[in-house]
């Protein structure tokens, strides 16, 4: 593919000028990013840690606990160690 910019002063013997190429490559762009149903700014819900579970799925012998220590202590975040 090929594209060549020739500047002359005939340009109303050429009707698609740049200006209309950009114009209308903005509106095909700007159409097709309308019917994309996932690209909604819809919110997500935070997952309910009251109805936590063990999980058994990798392996049923030894099953995973995923829950989170219920606590009403707050424990302030330390930065780790860095030599």
């Amino acid at each position: 593919m090929a594209v060549s910019c020739k500047a002359r002063n005939d340009d109303h013997l050429n009707p698609s000028t740049r200006r209309d190429v950009l114009i209308g490559l903005g509106g095909l762009y700007g159409a097709t990013n309308l019917s994309d149903p996932f690209a909604y700014a819809k919110p997500i819900q935070p997952p309910d840690i009251s109805d936590c579970s063990v999980i058994y799925v990798p392996d049923p012998e030894n099953p995973t606990n995923c829950c989170p220590p219920l606590t009403r202590k707050i424990i302030d975040f330390k930065l780790p160690f860095s030599k």
